[in-house]
């Protein structure tokens, strides 16, 4: 979808869009398992979902007095808060009838980062792609390497850090299927599934702009995204002395995290005041084109001195 935002002489705006906060992850299936049970998933966003130290699975601790606590941690930021599945550890194990044949569904309620994290021991085992599911399209996704990685906590009297791969693909809303993890072995742990949402401002444009140079996108969500003192303009500061270090503050809680475009103050700008000349182009003629993954709430941020 595709919005075109007139900037006037009197009107200046800044757009963001924002999502009401609804589960990335809305299902997931354990469709084969090695035993019995389905999955249970963790949203966020934060304060739930991914934190350090976060149960990893649902069978461990397996039963009452099991003192294996699995457990994440070292989580890189862009991953904290973000839902995330509890698989079960006992789906790697070859002892078991179904373990070749293991399979889990997730569905996304929108377009997001799908992660999988995989126990390093896998890839020194197999390669960059240990599952040929991972890479070959028939999950629905292909996932690549991140080049981030997490730790889980095996508490179990010794307290040893596994290392894990992330791996990760930009997907649509929709249901996505995942293969098993078995290689005969039965020493490295089962995967796991985490998603965050995508970006939701997938483009933007200036359109006779006053000056040379195109907006940029923050997007967030979590610590990226609109939050207080960020930047506001691109053209403030506009050099290197120049201390008009424009930023945001105050600002609401439902719109912490949103997605948001940096436009250029210039644009509101009848003539070349510095310069004291003409601009190049009709400042009545400025316009911003905004293009949307999904439907969102678009916000424009003006002046309250023009509607006053």
């Amino acid at each position: 979808m595709r919005y075109f935002l007139t900037a006037l002489a009197v009107v200046f705006l800044v757009s963001a869009a924002t999502s009401i906060e609804a589960a990335v992850i809305t299902n997931a299936t354990r469709i084969v398992g090695s035993t019995p049970g389905q999955p249970e998933i963790v949203p966020g966003p934060s304060p739930d979902g991914l934190q350090e130290e976060s149960r990893a699975y649902m069978d461990r601790p397996l039963y009452p007095g099991d003192m294996r606590y699995y457990h994440w941690e070292n989580i890189p930021d862009e991953l904290i808060g973000a839902d995330y599945v509890m698989t079960y550890n006992h789906d790697k194990n070859p002892i078991y009838a179904n373990a070749y044949h293991v399979s889990y569904s997730v569905t996304l309620g929108q377009s997001a980062i799908l992660y999988i994290f995989i126990d390093d021991r896998y890839v020194i085992a197999h390669g960059s792609s240990p599952f040929t599911w991972l890479t070959d399209g028939s999950s629905g996704a292909v996932f690549r390497d991140t080049g981030l990685d997490i730790m889980l906590d095996e508490v179990n009297g010794r307290n040893v850090l596994q290392r894990f791969h992330i791996y990760g693909a930009r997907v649509p809303a929709g249901t996505y299927t995942l293969g098993a993890s078995c290689d005969g072995t039965g020493g490295r742990n089962f995967y796991a599934i985490a998603a965050i949402r995508g970006a939701l401002i997938a483009g933007a444009e200036r359109i006779g702009g006053v000056t040379a140079g195109e907006p940029g996108i923050v997007c967030g969500p979590g610590p990226g995204g609109l939050q207080e003192e960020s930047p506001a303009f691109m053209d403030r500061p506009v050099s290197i002395s120049d201390a008009r270090d424009y930023c945001w503050r105050d600002v609401p809680d439902e719109l912490l995290g949103a997605d948001y475009v940096m436009t250029y103050n210039d644009d509101k700008m009848p003539r070349d005041t510095y310069n004291d000349r003409q601009w190049p182009n009709n400042p009545y003629d400025v316009s911003y084109s905004v293009t949307l993954h999904e439907s969102v709430e678009l916000c424009l941020f003006i002046d309250r001195r023009y509607v006053s």
